[in-house]
């Protein structure tokens, strides 16, 4: 399993971005991306983060981490 940390900030994000997409009537790149970050922490396991190289794997967290990030702000004008 995923470090659980993880996966349990990321169900509240997404949870809070279905409120804003109800709220607005609509959904945005933010909402793909967030899915995208979700299920790949829900279906990820430890070993596959090795396999993979732990420092591969922690950029590309941070880098779609920061992306996410960008999109809710430019989609929900946070800026």
């Amino acid at each position: 399993r995923m470090p659980r940390s993880l996966t349990f900030c990321y169900r509240f994000l997404g949870e809070h971005l279905r409120f804003l997409a109800d709220d607005y009537g609509e959904r945005h790149a933010c909402h793909a991306t967030a899915e995208k970050i979700q299920t790949m922490l829900k279906k990820g396991s430890i070993k596959d983060i090795f396999d993979h190289g732990l420092h591969e794997f922690l950029a590309e967290f941070i880098r779609d981490n920061t992306r996410l990030g960008d999109e809710i702000a430019l989609d929900y004008r946070f800026y």
